[in-house]
């Protein structure tokens, strides 16, 4: 499922692959650089559609976060950063660090368990048993 979901642009996922993708997404940028650098990076643009998995998957704390995070950035989104110290600057002006203490005290673990549900419940999707 990792594999999938690191390796596969999303508009080549299923359905069910896809909703994994986004919240792995929101988890590893998350996880790696905060919420800012989650908004920065790509995977960010799709953020209504990982705020709607997020809510599929059962996962009503980490959607909270992001929906507060999303309220956050609105109408604030600068251009992106050019350079580590642009990227800095504008992470310590977004107001976002303590979103991202929330979820990784509330949410983090959460969604690790989601995606686990979520692989069970759709293994067929994600991995290829072969005999």
């Amino acid at each position: 499922m990792v594999d999938l979901c690191a390796m596969e642009p999303l508009q080549a996922c299923t359905p069910a692959q896809r909703k994994a993708a986004l919240v792995f997404w929101y988890q590893a940028e998350g996880n790696n650089g905060g919420h800012f650098q989650y908004f920065t990076n790509s995977a960010g643009t799709h953020r209504l559609e990982a705020l709607q998995a997020l809510r599929e998957l059962g996962t009503p704390k980490a959607a909270e976060v992001l929906s507060l995070a999303i309220l956050t950035v609105a109408g604030s989104e600068s251009s992106r950063p050019h350079s580590v110290e642009e990227y800095a600057e504008q992470e310590a002006e977004s107001d976002l660090r303590g979103l991202d203490t929330e979820y990784y005290k509330s949410a983090d673990a959460e969604v690790q368990d989601a995606l686990l549900r979520y692989l069970r419940a759709h293994e067929r999707e994600f991995v290829l048993w072969v005999a």
